[in-house]
């Protein structure tokens, strides 16, 4: 839950003070200064500069807590893997004899955690949180040991979340934003364990003390969790919560809460406003994903960047040292240059005509399974295609003569061309073409949302690909259509590294007991195999099905 992510980043945030640089010597410590100066606003800027003091500086202490800057801005990127790379190192510079460090050591591993169980490594979870309990002070305990029942709330653990929860208010709790964070956790780990229990008056009373405080990140919490509680019992307090959740999040200018609360709104399916809820859900989730994109991006290029230079500087300082006993200058350069250029021109060559061979290759074996895959093409572009325009026809009050001939007529055409179909993909939006095709599964009764589907994303993706992906989407569509009764549909799309991740989710039936694919699903699932990728099914939590995909992008 975004909600319960952004308090873990603000509780372990408020238990680390960064150390001030030192007075003399200023000019080591400029690039931390400008960091700290920087942090708030400007996060990327201040990786930066972090980074380089991380590796300019001579102290080792403050080499460490540079990177634990590093890791904690990462870690808001939600570019875990590189925050638990940057903690690591940090923890290791921080000399565990020093009591003065033992809360910069305690704050990486709670990070670590927090990592962890984003990235849903449960067990190196538990084990970093025990470490930061362990060097942690004692103001800090109760919130570490709170995050740790978050953990075996993830794992469905709740009696042994509810005794942390329990252990951490029979102390005094000199933190009211501790204490409000450990009985709201307390009721939610309560009735997520036994849905019949009453957890309003636990729920109501953090949020009470909450509002008396001010916590406006806490409200965030108490009114999701409320919003979740009441969803079944009382949709108009669901929704009544939602919208406070959504009006804090906008004034703290919070995007993650933003979705999480336009999230709840649009499940509701009721109100005035739930036509604009999945466009405004759709077009923040994009955003966030894309600055988020953005911001890892930078973090690898300065980290590429430094060592590109660094190298370059080693061959530099050897090719100095050479020179002295060999040439001059003037005829190194020269003669480096020629090299260079010489080489770069040879490896372009081989490049381009190893390339060249490979796409031959890569042609002449699309035309091979293109002229064994006849017959599954007549499927997919024959029967799914009228079964698509039988759809149309079915939800539609009246029939327009010259859209259907148009359908019928494409439809013809490409039956006519299937002998001979080549892996060429039509010209145009990939991304727009499959988004029609995707909403025009669409009736009264059942609303189809896609995320993240642009053009950019589909890039990198090859041909075969794209129109592998396009049959298996199509195919979870018409099977939805047949089968599922859903009244809301989403796909969402996103590249993670080297692998496009592709998740459909409906509210539907969702998979019956002892389900046995058919031939339909067994024909995704041999395509989505047969390019590199993986499939699953599985029902969700709640109801409905889920399907994920996911293939490699080159």
């Amino acid at each position: 839950m975004k909600v319960v992510r952004l308090l873990l980043i603000v509780f372990i945030g408020a238990c680390n003070s960064q150390q001030p640089a030192p007075t003399d010597n200023y000019a080591q410590y400029k690039e931390y200064v400008r960091a700290d100066s920087l942090a708030r606003l400007h996060s990327d800027s201040a990786f930066y500069y972090y980074f380089n003091a991380s590796e300019n500086l001579t102290d080792s202490g403050y080499k460490a807590t540079a990177l634990q800057q590093m890791a904690l801005i990462q870690q808001n990127a939600e570019d875990y893997n590189g925050s638990n790379e940057s903690a690591i190192r940090s923890v290791a510079l921080f000399n565990e004899t020093n009591s003065s460090y033992r809360s910069y050591i305690s704050y990486n591993y709670n990070l670590l955690g927090s990592n962890c169980l984003e990235l849903q490594r449960y067990d190196d979870a538990f084990r970093y949180y025990d470490l930061a309990i362990r060097y942690a002070d004692s103001a800090n305990i109760p919130v570490y040991k709170i995050n740790k029942g978050v953990a075996y709330q993830k794992t469905k653990e709740y009696d042994k979340a509810i005794s942390l929860y329990e252990a951490v208010l029979k102390d005094p709790v000199a933190d009211t934003a501790v204490y409000c964070r450990g009985r709201s956790n307390l009721a939610k780990a309560r009735w997520l364990k036994d849905p019949g229990y009453n957890a309003s008056n636990e729920f109501h009373e953090a949020r009470y003390l909450r509002e008396l405080t001010n916590d406006r990140l806490g409200l965030n919490a108490s009114y999701s969790h409320l919003a979740d509680y009441y969803l079944e019992s009382r949709p108009d307090s669901a929704r009544y919560y939602a919208e406070k959740m959504y009006r804090v999040a906008t004034e703290l200018d919070r995007a993650d809460d933003q979705a999480e609360a336009l999230e709840k709104l649009a499940g509701l399916n009721s109100g005035p406003n739930f036509n604009n809820y999945f466009p405004r859900y759709a077009f923040l989730t994009d955003s966030i994903n894309s600055a988020r994109s953005n911001d890892r991006k930078q973090f690898a290029d300065i980290r590429f960047n430094f060592e590109e230079a660094r190298a370059n500087n080693l061959v530099l300082e050897k090719d100095n040292t050479q020179k002295r006993f060999r040439i001059s200058r003037q005829r190194l350069i020269i003669y480096s240059t020629i090299i260079l250029f010489t080489v770069l021109a040879i490896f372009g060559v081989l490049w381009y005509k190893r390339k060249k061979r490979f796409q031959e290759l890569q042609t002449k074996t699309a035309i091979r399974e293109s002229e064994l895959k006849t017959s599954q093409k007549v499927h997919d572009v024959v029967a799914n295609g009228l079964y698509q325009i039988m759809t149309n026809l079915e939800h539609q009050e009246t029939i327009e003569k010259e859209p259907l001939l148009d359908k019928i007529e494409s439809l013809y055409e490409k039956s006519r061309d299937l002998s001979y179909e080549h892996t060429v993909m039509p010209s145009g939006s990939f991304s727009k073409s499959l988004n029609t095709m995707l909403i025009s599964f669409a009736t009264p009764a059942t609303k189809v949302l896609t995320v993240g589907n642009n053009q950019e994303l589909w890039n990198s993706i090859p041909d075969n690909t794209r129109k592998e992906l396009e049959y298996v989407l199509q195919e979870l569509m018409i099977n939805m259509t047949k089968h599922s009764k859903a009244q809301n549909v989403v796909i969402n799309f996103e590249q993670i590294g080297h692998q496009l991740k592709i998740r459909y989710k409906d509210d539907g039936v969702g998979l019956t007991a002892g389900f046995q694919p058919g031939n339909g699903m067994r024909n995704t699932g041999n395509r989505i195999l047969g390019i590199g990728g993986l499939i699953s099914f599985e029902r969700n939590t709640s109801k409905g099905l889920q399907v994920d995909i996911s293939v490699p992008t080159t």
